[in-house]
């Protein structure tokens, strides 16, 4: 009723609102409730929302030289790209402190927001193997195969060397 009475647009302003948020909670360095934060905000949208706001936490490429930028950094601008840099960092002082329980959970928070990162995934495959929790440390480094085998180029890879005692494929041209 206010905004059509007033002309507000009441959804961007929550929007922007709960963006502004996340980066608060992101720069206290409580990254868990930022994320927690995201995730409620993403679930609450609807998809033109999400658009708008996945523009905000993945980063806009307007230029070639943003897209650059965004390729030396590991594809990850914005909050998101932020966010996972303070997971790895806090996870690995919690590792470094053998508090695996809060390693895993910052891990885990991390790979929510980027489940392609095969370091979140080895790193997280550490603390619970630390934690003895066996067989979810070795899915973990299940993941982290299965995404090397996914991004390397295929191209680049032959067969096994089958002649001699190599158990290592061989590159094209790298023999």
């Amino acid at each position: 009723m206010l905004g059509q009475l007033f002309g507000w647009d009441l959804d961007s302003l929550w929007q922007t609102v709960n963006q502004r948020r996340c980066d608060v909670l992101l720069r206290a360095d409580r990254v868990i409730e930022a994320i927690e934060s995201y995730q409620f905000v993403m679930g609450m949208m609807d998809d033109a929302a999400k658009t708008r706001c996945l523009e905000w936490s993945t980063g806009k490429c307007s230029s070639f030289r943003e897209l650059q930028r965004q390729y030396l950094f590991q594809r990850r601008p914005a909050f998101k790209r932020d966010c996972i840099a303070r997971c790895i960092a806090i996870g690995d002082d919690a590792f470094a402190a053998s508090a695996y329980k809060s390693a895993i959970e910052v891990y885990s928070a991390a790979i929510w927001l980027d489940s392609s990162c095969e370091f979140l995934f080895a790193q997280r495959s550490k603390a619970r193997s630390r934690q003895h929790l066996y067989a979810e440390a070795l899915a973990d480094a299940d993941r982290v195969q299965t995404l090397f085998i996914m991004f390397l180029p295929s191209v680049l890879i032959t067969p096994m060397d089958r002649s001699s005692n190599s158990t290592f494929p061989r590159t094209l041209g790298m023999n």
